[in-house]
């Protein structure tokens, strides 16, 4: 949504009279992408990543009708910005939640196969805007209007199917170092039986996994996530990408 309007970035300046200010519809969104990432992902290490994905899909939709209802370029662009906030958001939440679904040796694959189809679904959106906002019974507000719904459908689904993935596992766990069982340590695999601790840990039930977000929060996590954060920052070749 926030690239895919470059294809037809000269009907939508022919629309407010050639206004140099045009441009800002594809330069400020860039820039807000990058301000939703640090603000959501260091969040989502502190009160789960269910609660921020499903803010970041309300907030799209609403951003992109936004963006259909607006009646002034200003208007336009600062709905823009909000769109941005949650697309970059996504962006950099939903790897992550692929990564926590699946095993350590089914990652490679996944993530794979998650990039391949962002990749195909963006050239997708590339290809079919400009005939989009281009038709005469559409325009480029139909544009907006039409991923608008998409979003709000995708965000109603996610409210049922998506849960959350943020759960606390030890250090051994995540190595698959082995359990203890009849009195020998046997290593963790995709066909090892484990046994439930229902007492501490009851089953998940429907309503349960309808809630918002589940256990209290971790501040600390948020703080270390921006220390982490400060660190990348400064070594030497992202900061000249940052500077380029």
């Amino acid at each position: 949504m926030t690239s895919g309007m470059s294809a037809f970035l000269p009907a939508v300046k022919a629309s407010y009279n050639g206004d140099s200010k045009t441009s800002d519809l594809v330069t400020w969104p860039a820039f807000f992408m990058g301000v939703g990432n640090l603000i959501a992902i260091p969040l989502s290490y502190a009160i789960g990543r269910r609660p921020i994905y499903l803010f970041s899909s309300i907030l799209l939709s609403f951003g992109c009708l936004w963006c259909a209802k607006s009646r002034t370029l200003a208007s336009h662009i600062a709905g823009r910005d909000i769109m941005s906030i949650a697309a970059g958001t996504c962006e950099a939440l939903c790897p992550i939640i692929v990564h926590e679904i699946f095993f350590l040796h089914e990652r490679g694959r996944v993530i794979a196969a998650y990039s391949a189809l962002q990749t195909v679904g963006t050239a997708a959106l590339i290809v079919a805007s400009p005939y989009i906002a281009s038709a005469s019974h559409l325009g480029w507000r139909w544009w907006y209007g039409i991923f608008g719904c998409v979003g709000a459908v995708i965000a109603v689904l996610s409210i049922i199917f998506v849960k959350e993935t943020k759960y606390e596992r030890s250090n051994a766990a995540l190595k698959g170092e082995g359990i203890e069982c009849d009195g020998s340590l046997v290593r963790v695999t995709t066909s090892t039986k484990r046994v439930l601790d229902v007492i501490n840990q009851p089953p998940r039930g429907f309503m349960r996994d309808m809630a918002p977000w589940s256990g209290n929060p971790q501040w600390w996590l948020t703080v270390r996530c921006l220390k982490q954060m400060c660190q990348v920052i400064v070594f030497p070749n992202v900061f000249w990408l940052i500077l380029l």
